[in-house]
């Protein structure tokens, strides 16, 4: 899309965020999408599919303006504490956003 310069990152390539990221990328934001999980290769299938990057978790940390953790709940709290000193250090605006669902 023009003069959209920002990063969607995508930590976690399952079911919710493999929706989410089909539907940010039939909106024609391909490119601008970066790809994490605990298995690489997962998230290089799906940014082969849909366009974008897989990454490191530390870049997409980095790199993403919309941070999609798109993991199950169990797993929120080792994550925010692999990425919370990057988050913490960073200089620009980031929107940091949870799809796990709490029952």
């Amino acid at each position: 899309m023009e003069n959209f310069d920002k990063k969607i990152a995508f930590i976690g390539c399952g079911n919710m965020g493999k929706a989410l990221a089909s539907a940010i990328s039939a909106a024609g934001f391909g490119d601008d999408l970066l790809f994490c999980d605990h298995t690489m290769n997962k998230a290089q299938s799906l940014a082969e599919q849909l366009g974008g990057t897989a990454s490191e978790l530390e870049k997409i940390v980095k790199e993403g303006y919309f941070i999609f953790l798109a993991i199950k709940p169990q797993g929120l709290e080792s994550l925010f504490s692999e990425i919370s000193e990057t988050l913490q250090t960073r200089q620009d605006r980031f929107i940091l956003v949870t799809l796990a669902a709490v029952v």
